[in-house]
């Protein structure tokens, strides 16, 4: 077995207010390995995106240790942090977040602009990505005059352009009908050209089967597709 890339260990996250402190994330231990997907599933208010903030260096745990490859995530300084996010991680959040002065290229290129890559292959890869997710007649369109839905689609572009280790996904199919949900997960599952992290959250819906089968995951119905895309059985956490 791989090594782990991801290593959580006796992990809490708590907030203070004037009526108290509130325990959100309480001791949780897991490993996730290359190729690997995870949902994180659960009612609202318990804690899912807190979880994926502090995997994606976004937010700092109270205490526990969270491993990357490794090493301690939160020894790193603030610098060092960034830099993981920049090379290491592809976040899709519930908003699309694009950059409204640029247009849906420019904002799939944006990662690997700012990371200052070959201009050419990135442009490149960022077309092939748009034309994966249905987009291919709107890569000149300002993000202003494209629909939620294809906002959204430019969003999960943009997060593979740089074929990031670990891809975090707070419900970025939600506001998608199931059919483009699927399209637009499909270039995050299909351009990788080594084992990446998946993880996902959502809430489960009503008549789900199964707790990954939700609205939220990157990849729609992890439990049927995942098990084709790589070469280990997706698991489940179930925050309460």
């Amino acid at each position: 077995m791989s090594e782990p890339l991801i290593r959580v260990s006796g992990l809490c996250k708590s907030f203070e207010t004037g009526d108290g402190t509130i325990e959100v994330l309480r001791g949780l231990d897991f490993e996730i390995h290359p190729g690997e997907c995870l949902a994180i599933v659960g009612s609202s208010g318990v804690g899912k995106s807190t979880l994926l903030h502090i995997l994606g260096a976004l937010d700092h745990p109270t205490s526990g240790s969270v491993e990357f490859r490794g090493e301690d995530l939160f020894a790193n300084s603030s610098d060092e942090l960034a830099r993981f996010r920049s090379d290491c991680l592809g976040f899709i959040f519930q908003f699309h977040h694009l950059l409204p002065e640029f247009n849906a290229l420019e904002n799939v290129m944006m990662p690997g602009l700012i990371a200052n890559e070959p201009l050419e292959p990135l442009r490149d890869r960022a077309i092939a990505l748009l034309g994966e997710v249905g987009l291919s007649h709107r890569v000149e369109h300002p993000v202003g005059k494209l629909s939620g839905g294809e906002r959204q689609r430019v969003a999960v572009a943009r997060a593979v352009v740089r074929e990031p280790a670990l891809l975090l996904a707070d419900e970025p199919t939600g506001n998608l009908d199931p059919k483009t949900g699927r399209t637009g997960a499909r270039p995050a599952a299909g351009t990788q050209p080594h084992p990446s992290e998946w993880i996902g959250r959502g809430d489960p819906q009503p008549g789900d089967r199964h707790p990954t089968r939700s609205k939220a995951d990157l990849v729609g119905r992890l439990r049927g597709e995942c098990r084709a895309l790589h070469r280990r059985a997706d698991f489940v956490i179930t925050l309460r």
